[in-house]
């Protein structure tokens, strides 16, 4: 299940708590910060690196800045982080992928901690629990202290409810007794078979 935690996974932790014990009811193809096309199922051989060469980074000790160039199994996507003091901002472009499975950013994955606020445009808002979609210019969001913030026109997904898993889903010493925990989940839907998203 962890075939994609190298593929740009970007934590956000103020308290170190934000994804501890999560794992189970986590969807795997959900990574934060990660590009993933939405396969039904894990094909070919995991845990393989991609076929890119360029990644890299650069620091003062207080600014910084990640990238990479990602190719593997048909799915390419240019991506960076950029890091400064009071947050960060993630760029991706060149995304494209010839599949039927519609390939998805997910920019966080973590606990529902309190009420989810979106923006209007004008003032913050709490959505009710659920799925939610949006596709507007200049959509903004508040969960447990983080802001998410997107300039440009994005088909995104937020998901703030309950997910059910067992731990016996991720070790054979797991119980396989269903838990059920809330989580958030926002993500940007790049559509099937993407050229240059």
């Amino acid at each position: 299940l962890d075939h994609h935690l190298g593929d740009g996974c970007t934590y956000i932790m103020q308290t170190g708590r934000e994804y501890h014990d999560i794992f189970p009811v986590w969807d795997w193809q959900k990574i934060p910060g990660a590009t993933i096309e939405q396969a039904p199922e894990l094909t070919g051989e995991i845990r393989r690196k991609g076929t890119r060469p360029f990644v890299g980074g650069v620091s003062d000790g207080m600014y910084g800045l990640a990238a990479f160039d990602f190719e593997r199994d048909g799915l390419a996507a240019k991506k960076a982080w950029f890091f400064f003091d009071t947050g960060f901002v993630c760029l991706g472009a060149g995304i494209g992928c010839k599949s039927v499975n519609p390939v998805v950013t997910t920019v966080n994955q973590c606990f529902l901690k309190g009420d989810v606020l979106a923006s209007d445009g004008v003032r913050l808002s709490p959505l009710e629990r659920g799925r939610h979609d949006f596709f507007t210019a200049g959509q903004a969001f508040w969960h447990d202290g983080v802001g998410y913030v997107f300039p440009g026109k994005q088909n995104l997904r937020l998901e703030n409810d309950a997910r059910t898993g067992s731990w016996s889903r991720i070790t054979t010493q797991g119980s396989a007794d269903e838990i059920s925990l809330d989580v958030f989940t926002l993500a940007i839907n790049h559509g099937v078979s993407p050229d240059g998203g």
